[in-house]
């Protein structure tokens, strides 16, 4: 849920264009964590490494936690004081971790985590102060935002950052280790595990084989269901079990357009799909959703939804992929289709094309086992493209 508002505010910032860039592309796990291509690994850790020193500079100094948000502005106004915006999801300090883990993976360089292992320390530190002790789960402090900001209630714990929590426990173990800190991965793997077991104990829908969306402010179960599940089921947060039956949930027209996931299944009372996070399509949520399909080995179901964010780096500037659009139809170029055009998705793509590239069950991606949304002939002439429907009309 990180992002960097324009790359104009390298010059009223200070900072390097480079690091800018990088940043907005490292939550996205832009980082090859395979290293499928050796030149395009040491390009993406040396922008890895840029981002996360611009990103270290405004880690909040007492309590640790890492920015969203930082405007293009903020060398203007007072933007981290007079502004709500730049701390307000807990979950991305739980994605640096992840972030440094995947950087450390793909470039072997144990002395720039050694050089952060303070940033890194803090990071974690700040997350155990927002774990409520009974269950091990991390909590939304008032105001903040955990994995949907369009919820009309106050959210204190969901699956999104529950899942992301585990897996930044699990990075924060690793990195303990390498550097030597047996104490602190003990304490990291405890807590996942925890947190780990109450995920499935408390959020787990038996009756429906899916995930609940969390709990409110007041501790009740919100039974909402939203795709945000996929980010555990990729991350290898959910046993197999449950992870099998949410993709077979998932795998399914309700949660897929042409064009990519659904956020809330279009048979679902509190669907809208022209919302901004209520059954609305997100490329970064389509490029999740096609991981945890291929990690849990159904390419078939997997490659529509890769390809998809192929196509859509042609509908405006080249390689710029849509922040969200509606679920219901799309159109090339009208800004009502298309909420806002962000980096997070560019980045996202950027990771399936080294994930797939990587897979073992790359030799059976030649066939999707679906219609799919492409355009017939020149992207610019393309308008509208129906849920249904199998090609965008050429006129």
């Amino acid at each position: 849920m990180f992002a960097i508002l324009g790359l104009a505010a390298g010059s009223w910032q200070g900072t390097d264009l480079r690091a800018i860039s990088a940043a907005r592309n490292t939550f996205g796990f832009s980082v090859a964590t395979h290293s499928t291509i050796r030149m395009r690994s040491k390009l993406w850790a040396t922008l890895a490494r840029d981002a996360i020193r611009f990103i270290e500079k405004y880690q909040k100094k007492d309590t640790g936690e890492i920015f969203h948000e930082l405007s293009q502005s903020a060398g203007l106004i007072n933007w981290f004081k007079d502004y709500p915006y730049a701390y307000g999801h807990t979950d991305v300090s739980a994605m640096y971790l992840v972030a440094f883990r995947n950087l450390y993976r793909a470039s072997g360089d144990i002395d720039f985590v050694r050089s952060s292992w303070d940033s890194i320390k803090a990071a974690y530190r700040y997350l155990v102060t927002r774990v409520d002790p009974s269950d091990g789960l991390v909590t939304i402090p008032a105001g903040g935002w955990g994995g949907d900001e369009t919820v009309s209630q106050q959210v204190a714990k969901d699956v999104y950052l529950e899942s992301v929590w585990v897996a930044g426990a699990e990075a924060l173990k690793g990195l303990a280790n390498l550097v030597g800190d047996r104490e602190l991965a003990g304490d990291a793997h405890g807590r996942a595990e925890k947190a780990r077991a109450s995920l499935a104990a408390k959020i787990w829908n038996t009756r429906r084989d899916f995930f609940f969306y969390g709990f409110n402010g007041k501790g009740e179960l919100l039974t909402q269901e939203l795709s945000q599940p996929n980010w555990g089921t990729w991350m290898g947060v959910f046993d197999e079990e449950k992870s099998d039956l949410a993709l077979d949930n998932m795998a399914h027209a309700r949660w897929e357009a042409d064009w990519g996931t659904r956020s809330v299944s279009s048979g679902d009372p509190l669907y809208i799909g022209d919302s901004y996070g209520h059954g609305s399509v997100w490329p970064l949520g389509t490029g999740i959703q096609a991981l945890a399909f291929y990690s849990h080995h159904r390419p078939l179901a997997a490659f529509p939804l890769w390809h998809t964010l192929v196509e859509q780096s042609f509908l405006n500037s080249l390689g710029h992929v849509p922040e969200v659009s509606r679920a219901t139809f799309i159109a090339s170029s009208t800004s009502a289709c298309l909420s806002r055009s962000g980096p997070r998705a560019s980045s996202l793509r950027r990771y399936c094309v080294a994930y797939s590239a990587w897979s073992p069950t790359r030799t059976a991606l030649s066939s999707t086992g679906r219609r799919t949304c492409r355009p017939v002939g020149p992207v610019s002439r393309s308008r509208i493209c129906k849920s249904g429907a199998p090609r965008w009309p050429s006129k």
